[in-house]
């Protein structure tokens, strides 16, 4: 997760570690090949802490990630086979339309690592003989698409904000819940995300209490001055927190799925 080439991030890195070890004593430690394993694995983690509350909790939804081998829950990652993005029942033959939202699913930005998506009966209205007709199908709805980023470190990264951004100006009806989860340990890069301007529900690191207290030491470390120059400040990380731009993993279930969990029993 540390940037190699910049000291600060480094320690930054090695504190958040050892914090990280203080509060979760039982952690299994194990080593990753590179940055792109990395990325990987994290994705496949989420799906899978997500996976098993859907599960405990007895809700319709299914959780894919690219990086799942063999899974054939979902019909594809591609966008346009989900609502609001498909093309509605009622117009199977208009190849304009369609070859508009095929090029938005092959789009490079429109690719997210984690999709969540369950199978609705909707209905939509067909013109026939001059009347309105109603039909009701099956239809799987995308629900949420999860970008894991490792680090946020390029202008790759930034492809979830121009992601978010298509996907509400394409949407048919109500968008998904779009977000990002990352294990960035700086608050500038954090930030360049997180202050969004609507394209993103919200960024969720992958343990913030940690992270914040990893930061703190390095500036006693280090002093503030310095590491606010080259990763940012502990400042500017308590602003990210409390204005709700920045949170834990550990809220993502609930932000999600809050109003399904007061109608189970």
């Amino acid at each position: 997760m540390a940037d190699t080439g910049n000291r600060q991030s480094v320690y930054l890195s090695f504190f958040f570690f050892d914090s990280l070890l203080q509060r979760l004593p039982d952690i299994t430690i194990g080593q990753t090949t590179s940055g792109q394993n990395f990325g990987n694995l994290l994705e496949m983690g989420i799906a899978r802490g997500l996976r098993t509350l859907v599960c405990e909790h007895h809700l319709d939804f299914t959780v894919s990630a690219k990086g799942d081998q063999g899974d054939d829950r979902a019909p594809s990652f591609r966008i346009t086979d989900y609502w609001p993005y498909a093309t509605p029942p009622t117009r199977p033959s208009d190849p304009g339309e369609a070859q508009v939202y095929r090029a938005l699913g092959r789009g490079h930005l429109i690719q997210p690592d984690v999709v969540i998506w369950r199978n609705r009966k909707m209905e939509f209205m067909r013109v026939e003989n001059g009347e309105t007709v109603p039909i009701t199908v099956s239809t799987p709805q995308l629900f949420a698409c999860i970008s894991g980023k490792a680090t946020i470190r390029s202008d790759r990264s930034q492809s979830s904000r121009y992601e978010g951004n298509a996907l509400m100006r394409w949407r048919r009806a109500r968008p998904p819940h779009i977000m990002v989860v990352t294990a960035e340990p700086s608050p500038s890069r954090l930030g360049s995300l997180a202050w969004g301007l609507g394209d993103l529900d919200c960024v969720y690191h992958v343990n913030l209490a940690a992270l914040y207290h990893a930061f703190r030491q390095v500036e006693e470390e280090i002093g503030r001055r310095t590491v606010a120059r080259d990763v940012g400040s502990s400042e500017e990380l308590k602003d990210l927190i409390e204005h709700a731009r920045v949170k834990d993993i550990s809220q993502l279930f609930d932000d999600l799925f809050s109003e399904f969990l007061k109608q189970s029993p």
